[in-house]
């Protein structure tokens, strides 16, 4: 007689049960790397390059310094690792972060706060004005204002169309200009005092902007001053004449 032969039947496929397991994976691979998500590794690369067309879609929070911030930073990028994305500032404050002092991601979109780059050449002109580069010279001037000396003289030159070191040089020709005009010392007291490191350098940069020595700027502003006092004093003399 012959054997009728038989089959184990298959196990049956839970494919909901495959399904959740599948999540699982992923959302372990996740965790691992979390550049393995799309909308996470979109958004980091953005972080990453300061990409200020993002700035107000989300927050960067930094597990590692715990502050959060704007995609368009200026601080070195974080590690993946270290990071949480948020919709909005509050978000990343309730999760115990607190903003950052450099971007001001609390600011309102519009207001001078968020221009961060009108800021910064705002307080680069402040301290130059008050002869920090003279002092410490551009990278002391870049460490006073929280940057890089590349990113700075890039923001400077964008936004006001010199670097830091021209810009410093010029405010040293005004003030010079000023002194020149306005009183009577004399002039290498006046190269020292508005910043130049000697004579020479004085003569060569008032030279180089107003195209006139300090000597011809001088006795220009005198000639003006005294034809103004000569036409201020005729029609007083004709109306006594």
């Amino acid at each position: 007689m012959s054997l009728a032969t038989t089959r184990r039947p298959a196990a049956s496929v839970d494919r909901g049960a495959t399904r959740g397991a599948d999540r699982a994976a992923r959302s372990a691979d996740s965790l691992a790397d979390p550049l393995a998500d799309p909308v996470f590794a979109e958004r980091y690369r953005a972080m990453q390059a300061r990409d200020a067309r993002f700035d107000g879609q989300f927050i960067t929070g930094v597990h590692s310094t715990g502050i959060y911030c704007r995609p368009s930073c200026p601080a070195v990028a974080p590690k993946p690792s270290n990071v949480s994305f948020y919709r909005t500032a509050a978000a990343a404050h309730e999760a115990g972060l607190r903003a950052c002092k450099r971007c001001l991601p609390d600011a309102v979109p519009g207001s001078p706060e968020w221009d961060l780059d009108d800021d910064l050449a705002a307080r680069a002109m402040r301290l130059i004005a008050d002869g920090v580069v003279e002092r410490e010279g551009v990278p002391g001037l870049a460490a006073r204002l929280g940057y890089t000396p590349r990113h700075l003289t890039r923001v400077l030159t964008a936004e006001l169309g010199a670097g830091p070191l021209a810009l410093a040089r010029a405010h040293r020709a005004q003030t010079a200009r000023a002194l020149l005009t306005s009183t009577a010392l004399p002039v290498a007291d006046i190269a020292f005092a508005s910043g130049f490191g000697s004579v020479r350098q004085f003569n060569d940069t008032v030279r180089a902007v107003y195209e006139r020595s300090p000597l011809e700027l001088r006795a220009a502003a005198h000639a003006r001053g005294a034809r103004g006092r000569t036409d201020a004093a005729a029609p007083a003399a004709a109306a006594t004449a």
